[in-house]
């Protein structure tokens, strides 16, 4: 568990905000890095005042937990959502911080997604083969996530040829009759998931207007039953807002009423209604954290 830093005062306003959404990578923790001890210190201050935290990532649940949720204190980790997998599947936490075994969300629900990404992660190998790339092999990830399948160049050159990789792949995955599609993931990675699912996704599944009509109410899904909130009291969190292929985050944006706040830890966003934070990445987020105005 990542040690607590020193207190980091939060802006007034987040007195008002009932529900971060939050992207991972390059927003609160650098890639296969953790969360920094102050931040971490600086979010648990925020759940304990109340606030729920959705942690929508392309990473693996284990990779997330490890990193990030293991930095709060147990009590405090039943306020965490975790849609692991580009929200893929969801899980939450009980009172004494442990992961809840069924997922509030899961595209395993389908039948037909049974053994899929077994079959994906041998198309996946064999592509890696047919391009002379080794895997595994030294600077390469390749991992089954059950409902992803995932591989990471951090330490390859194949990691500049993710394009063709990513065109033979869809190739093979179509005329395997897979529902599944392959896409380059933030800057080092290709992630093979399910058709249908990016980062609305769960968000579309599990938060909802408190009225069948909409209003100004959401509810949102929890281990231990709904709670409700504003609309108002929910901000966005990410870095990839733009440019096409890298916005992963804006698709977040997707699943929430227009005007919903935004904010950008990454480069400027061109989208119109996205505030782009002070400075980039966790350091961002901790600036924004201690010294956000109101708007």
């Amino acid at each position: 568990m990542t040690s607590r830093g020193p207190a980091v005062p939060l802006a007034p306003r987040f007195d008002s905000v009932t529900l971060v959404v939050s992207d991972v990578d390059d927003t609160l923790a650098p890639p296969f890095r953790d969360i920094s001890a102050s931040l971490a210190h600086a979010l648990t201050r925020l759940l304990g005042k109340g606030t729920n935290l959705f942690l929508v990532s392309g990473q693996g649940i284990g990779n997330i937990e490890r990193r990030v949720v293991r930095a709060f204190p147990r009590p405090l980790r039943r306020r965490i959502l975790v849609g692991h997998c580009h929200g893929a599947e969801v899980f939450g936490y009980d009172r004494a911080g442990r992961r809840v075994v069924t997922p509030l969300f899961s595209v395993r629900e389908s039948a037909a997604m049974e053994g899929v990404f077994r079959k994906v992660l041998t198309i996946v190998t064999n592509v890696l083969n047919d391009h002379g790339i080794a895997a595994p092999s030294p600077g390469i990830l390749l991992e089954d996530r059950g409902v992803q399948v995932t591989v990471d160049f951090p330490g390859h050159p194949a990691a500049d040829r993710r394009a063709e990789l990513v065109t033979t792949l869809n190739d093979r995955l179509g005329e395997a009759g897979l529902s599944v599609e392959a896409r380059r993931a933030g800057h080092l990675g290709i992630d093979i998931v399910a058709r249908g699912v990016d980062k609305s996704l769960p968000l579309s599944r599990l938060l909802t207007p408190l009225s069948p009509r909409g209003g100004t109410t959401y509810r949102l899904t929890m281990p231990d039953g709904q709670v409700a909130g504003d609309w108002d009291g929910i901000e966005v969190w990410g870095d990839q807002f733009s440019p096409p292929d890298l916005d992963a985050d804006l698709r977040m944006l997707a699943a929430l009423p227009p005007g919903v706040r935004a904010v950008n830890f990454g480069p400027a966003a061109s989208r119109p209604g996205i505030r782009t934070a002070r400075a980039p990445g966790p350091a961002g987020v901790l600036d924004y954290l201690a010294r956000s105005e109101s708007e």
